[in-house]
């Protein structure tokens, strides 16, 4: 995957998860796209457990139009910036 802001930028999509253990393939149900458009090294990540939250990658233009819907409060999209070691290698 390459640096947001280039061709192939990717994104982090941040959701409210309907069970305990989240997949690739829930995500993808709830986006109504294809699971294989998911970062499946990546996987699923939790990020909140008492409010639930997981997220996954995905490339920028794959994101369905409409997401995330102002009239909900449970999918996010984050920019996924490159991050890169500092100092002497």
């Amino acid at each position: 995957m390459t640096d947001a802001g280039q061709v192939g930028a990717s994104v982090l999509v941040t959701m409210r998860a309907e069970t305990a253990d989240p997949t690739l393939e829930s995500f993808a149900r709830r986006l109504h796209v294809d699971p294989n458009l998911f970062d499946a090294e990546f996987g699923v990540v939790l990020l909140d457990p008492q409010r639930n939250l997981w997220c996954a990658r995905m490339p920028a233009a794959a994101v369905p139009s409409g997401i995330p819907d102002p009239e909900r409060d449970d999918i996010w999209i984050a920019d996924d910036p490159s991050i890169e070691g500092f100092g002497l290698p």
